[in-house]
């Protein structure tokens, strides 16, 4: 990696291509030889791995919560479905460009092609990251059944938690995903 200074007072770390070959010619042959599947790596491991993983894994939440039926309201699955779409409305147009980049990269070093995709990496850099703000919003706002279980059940189960008596007991064997009895409630 080198410093390089543009002449407009911007300074870039860039890829020093000198000891990839001998001449440009062979130094880009080597440089897209390497960046292209890179991109192609970055967009399945940071993208498709985890977008199929949040899916899967936020699909059987929705499997086992319609299975058990003890939820009366479609509630729940709505923001399961809100929290999926969300994480790829926000993170799919970012993983999109750095994949062009990638896929079109001779086109756009050698040609001059396709100079709006480096425009839009901010932008999509941002929706990306306010993913993570977009999360909490959406199980407050479209779960307020949601967030009323959790704030009942959330003092018995970390009562049961911390608890010293390592024996089962009654109550600690019932089932994890109903809220807490009138008597737990009372007890607290």
């Amino acid at each position: 990696m080198d410093v390089v200074n543009d002449g407009r007072c911007n300074t870039y770390c860039a890829f020093n291509l000198a000891s990839w070959g001998d001449t440009v010619i062979e130094q880009l042959k080597v440089a897209l030889s390497i960046l292209t599947p890179k991109g192609i790596i970055q967009f399945v491991i940071g993208f498709a791995m985890p977008m199929s993983i949040v899916a899967i894994c936020y699909g059987l939440i929705a499997a086992k919560i319609r299975k058990q039926g003890t939820i009366d309201t479609s509630r729940p699955l709505r923001v399961l479905t809100a929290v999926v779409a969300s994480f790829f409305i926000c993170w799919f147009p970012l993983q999109l460009v750095a994949l062009l980049s990638a896929v079109w990269l001779r086109e756009m070093l050698v040609e001059g092609k396709y100079e709006i995709l480096s425009f839009l990496v901010y932008p999509t850099n941002a929706l990306a990251l306010f993913n993570s703000c977009l999360n909490p919003m959406l199980y407050v706002f479209v779960g307020q059944d949601f967030r009323k279980r959790l704030i009942h059940s959330l003092p018995a189960r970390l009562e049961r938690a911390l608890s010293e008596d390592s024996a089962p007991t009654s109550h600690t064997t019932t089932n994890l995903a109903s809220p807490p009895t009138e008597a737990e409630l009372q007890a607290m």
